[in-house]
């Protein structure tokens, strides 16, 4: 087993230069280590998970919880609009890993 030490930096742009997203002054940088931001999660969902709860609508990182799940929901909520005569557009993004290899 290895440990990803690595950081994921992300820009983010300031709110009051929303007109000049071309200016690096106007971003700043937001870092992320997995293994620093995973053990808060653990502490504070231990401490706190009584109080927290979800979205019905939510299916990713959730027990008894699949993929399989959010398919059905689309496919019934389509289903639902087509058959009243109403055109649904739907769009999806995949943010899986992919190899280039």
């Amino acid at each position: 087993m290895t440990l990803d030490l690595a950081t994921h930096t992300v820009s983010l742009p300031k709110e009051d230069t929303a007109c000049k997203k071309n200016i690096i002054d106007n971003y700043r940088a937001i870092s992320i280590n997995p293994v620093s931001s995973k053990m808060f999660e653990h502490c504070v969902l231990s401490r706190y998970s009584k109080y927290l709860e979800t979205s019905l609508n939510q299916f990713g990182f959730k027990k008894e919880s699949s993929c399989g799940h959010a398919i059905y929901l689309v496919r019934k909520v389509v289903e639902h609009y087509v058959s009243g005569s109403l055109m649904v557009n739907v769009c999806l993004l995949d943010c899986g890993k992919h190899s280039t290899k």
